[in-house]
């Protein structure tokens, strides 16, 4: 008689480890959005849940309906958890229910997850640093927002977006391109600010200038800039610092392209575009305050440090000092270093002894 075939029985860690491919399963189905939309799903108001109910008992039944209705306050409260199936059913109908403006976000952290990028490092002379940091700055940010969206994720901008995908999308990139155009102008004030900086410290008498950077961070772009003088850099960078002009490499006007988005909409989603408009302007007037608070204190920041190594400069004249800081403004981080090296005592006391070794050789070779 041959032997049987006996399945095993699950124990807790299978079913722990069932359950984790269940959850991952309905995070790749929702694109990564699922615990936002499960926020919101616990978030909505009575009239909202009601529509979402419906929907799902007009895909699936009204037991499967009535089970969910009854469930949710012990599923919001966190006394029990809907299976995967469960959940990943109810949260296909919450897009139907939430305003545009909630779309809009969940858009926008989609767009965020998908979105590459692009980051280079430059190194320049002080009297070209302002024009150079704004052509490469230019070109870095038309590539990240000509960024394509991935047919994965285009395909969840269809799921979030519903009819109102082209309204919701539109939205997102004239605000991404609002955005980008004060942060590259703020770049451009605190490129001016460090050349200055720079500046200044060539100037103290036995100092000397360390790392002068700027790390411009946007959403889009990424910019690493190191400003030295030719001493540092050298000739082969003072021969390449000349960028291209710059009417050649600038992308089209914002103003156009703004033009071209909302040209194709109808006239019932430019309205919903003007409402939801007016709340990004509120957000993005709410950043460019915040940066222009970072802006103002990180320059006095700065003044502080380079007071500092003046002091430091005119004391005693045979120790060495370093001083430095990274100061975040409103495009990024600014990193600042001014020192002095152990002075010309130091090297005297270096040649003495360099001296008494000579000696003490010559009167062992006398010997």
């Amino acid at each position: 008689m041959g032997r049987g075939y006996h399945r095993r029985k699950w124990d807790g860690r299978d079913w722990a480890r069932w359950h984790d491919q269940q959850r991952s399963r309905v995070s790749s189905r929702f694109f990564g959005l699922d615990e936002d939309v499960k926020r919101i799903f616990f978030e909505l108001t009575p009239d909202q849940l009601n529509r979402v109910i419906r929907s799902y008992s007009n895909k699936y039944g009204a037991s499967a309906a009535s089970y969910a209705a009854r469930t949710y306050p012990r599923w919001r409260g966190g006394d029990v958890s809907p299976s995967a199936d469960t959940l990943e059913r109810l949260l296909e109908s919450v897009p139907e229910v939430i305003p545009l403006p909630q779309k809009v976000r969940l858009l926008a952290e989609l767009r965020k997850r998908s979105r590459k990028i692009p980051q280079k490092q430059i190194r320049c002379l002080p009297d070209t640093a302002e024009r150079l940091v704004s052509t490469e700055l230019t070109i870095l940010l038309a590539q990240g927002l000509r960024h394509e969206i991935p047919p994965h994720v285009r395909a969840a901008l269809d799921w979030l977006s519903c009819n109102s995908m082209k309204t919701a999308e539109t939205i997102l990139r004239v605000a991404e391109v609002l955005e980008a155009r004060v942060l590259a102008e703020a770049a451009s004030v605190e490129i001016v600010r460090l050349r200055l900086a720079l500046e200044r410290t060539i100037m103290m008498k036995g100092a000397s200038a360390g790392r002068f950077s700027h790390r411009v961070e946007t959403p889009y772009a990424v910019l690493d800039v190191q400003v030295a003088p030719p001493s540092l850099l050298g000739k082969l960078i003072k021969s390449s610092s000349t960028p291209p002009p710059v009417s050649d490499l600038t992308p089209r006007n914002p103003n156009d392209l703004i033009g071209e988005l909302t040209s194709q909409l109808s006239e019932s989603d430019k309205e919903q575009l003007r409402i939801v408009a007016a709340q990004e302007k509120l957000t993005l007037d709410v950043k460019a305050r915040e940066a222009s608070l970072r802006h103002g204190a990180s320059g006095a920041e700065i003044e502080r440090t380079l007071d500092a190594a003046e002091r430091l400069q005119y004391g005693d004249k045979s120790s060495s000092f370093a001083v430095s800081g990274a100061y975040k403004g409103a495009s990024g981080v600014t990193n600042i270093e001014v020192k002095r090296s152990e002075p010309a005592a130091a090297m005297i006391k270096w040649i003495a002894v360099g001296g008494a070794i000579v000696g003490l050789l010559y009167m062992c070779a006398k010997k």
